[in-house]
């Protein structure tokens, strides 16, 4: 048991010394104020997610953040999905899947869960 408040512990000190050492970007607070100037709105959208994640920054908290930011500056639901999954993944935020960025965004596998949970409920 000491052994697990040992690790739990340093794990601790490890996840705050990581979070120290990040910045927030200037760019990151203008994209999360809303400022996406266009020809510029996919690159800036995953840059500010990919220095959130240098926070640890939770993906849903990201999304929270910049998914008004990127409608609002024109960008589809899917793109605006897209691009923050990308730059959480690049940024080596825990939970964001890599495989979002490669154009796919994420309705086969909801509808692939839809279908299995049809076949459950049969």
């Amino acid at each position: 048991a000491a052994a697990d408040v040992d690790r739990a512990e340093a794990a601790t000190r490890e996840r705050r010394a990581t979070v120290r050492a990040a910045t927030l970007n200037r760019r990151t607070l203008d994209v999360i104020r809303g400022d996406l100037p266009p020809g510029d709105r996919h690159r800036l959208l995953f840059s500010a997610s990919a220095n959130l994640a240098e926070f640890a920054c939770p993906p849903t908290l990201a999304h929270a953040l910049l998914v008004d930011a990127g409608r609002d500056a024109g960008l589809s639901p899917s793109d605006v999905r897209r691009q923050i999954d990308c730059g959480l993944a690049a940024g080596g935020a825990d939970g964001c899947r890599a495989d979002r960025c490669d154009g796919r965004d994420g309705r086969d596998e909801a509808m692939d869960l839809q279908a299995a949970l049809v076949r459950l409920w049969r």
